[in-house]
């Protein structure tokens, strides 16, 4: 939450929004075992976040449609964001719902972020479910002299009533730039409340103002679960390998 860009930043902490740059327009999808389970739409244009995601359960019969508006306001060193979802769809127990997100974003030092967001808020009932209260927080930081070429950042999450030895989730991430226009991720996660574990890699390839990514993501076993690609439009010229 405290590194993230593009449209999954917006939903786990819509302070990002506030700190993006240009008109950026996001499409990706979600692939399980061949099959694509969901569509995501995004227009983000600097203070201001729309969205739209498509969700289907594997039998392509049960679908859920979420609609998404996020603000975002304040300084380069401090942000502060909501984020409210419409849900509707045609889940058998029930799938219209509205859920609230917030989220802050600090900046004390150029290499150092530090956020905390607070995710269903409303705690609202979906699908005969109730969606608890999380409470997030977690730190980035930039360690090398290339404030650009590595990211670390780790977060901790707990939700409403839940007990800190058993109910803890942690998750550890790792983003490097291999050469400009390149970057390689991995994230590591560890979740209750058996502790089991799951980690996903992937990479971003940038061309001027097109940027194409893919995510795999693997179980506590170490195999391939699903994967998530997509391609972001932006009005912002990246670096790339084409760059002069």
């Amino acid at each position: 939450i405290a590194t993230a860009e593009g449209p999954e930043a917006m939903r786990l902490n819509p302070a990002s929004v506030a700190s993006s740059r240009g008109i950026n327009f996001h499409y990706n999808f979600f692939i399980d075992r061949g099959k694509i389970l969901e569509h995501d739409l995004s227009l983000q244009n600097f203070l201001f976040n729309v969205a739209y995601r498509r969700s289907l359960d594997r039998s392509m019969d049960f679908h859920l449609n979420e609609y998404t508006v996020t603000l975002g306001f304040g300084v380069p060193e401090v942000t502060f964001g909501a984020s409210y979802n419409f849900l509707r769809g045609n889940l058998p127990h029930g799938s219209n719902g509205n859920i609230l997100h917030l989220g802050a974003l600090l900046r004390p030092l150029d290499r150092l972020s530090i956020a905390a967001a607070k995710t269903n808020i409303n705690q609202p009932v979906i699908g005969n479910v109730k969606l608890a209260g999380t409470n997030i927080v977690g730190a980035g930081v930039h360690p090398l002299t290339e404030a650009d070429r590595l990211t670390l950042a780790a977060e901790v999450s707990l939700s409403n009533g839940g007990r800190l030895k058993d109910d803890v989730a942690y998750k550890f991430g790792a983003d490097f730039l291999i050469i400009e226009g390149l970057r390689v991720y991995g994230v590591y996660e560890k979740l209750p409340p058996r502790n089991l574990s799951r980690f996903s890699i992937g990479l971003n390839l940038y061309i001027p103002n097109i940027d194409f990514y893919y995510d795999a993501q693997f179980d506590h076993e170490k195999e391939y679960q699903n994967g998530v690609a997509g391609v972001t439009l932006s009005s912002e010229r990246k670096k790339t390998v084409f760059t002069p």
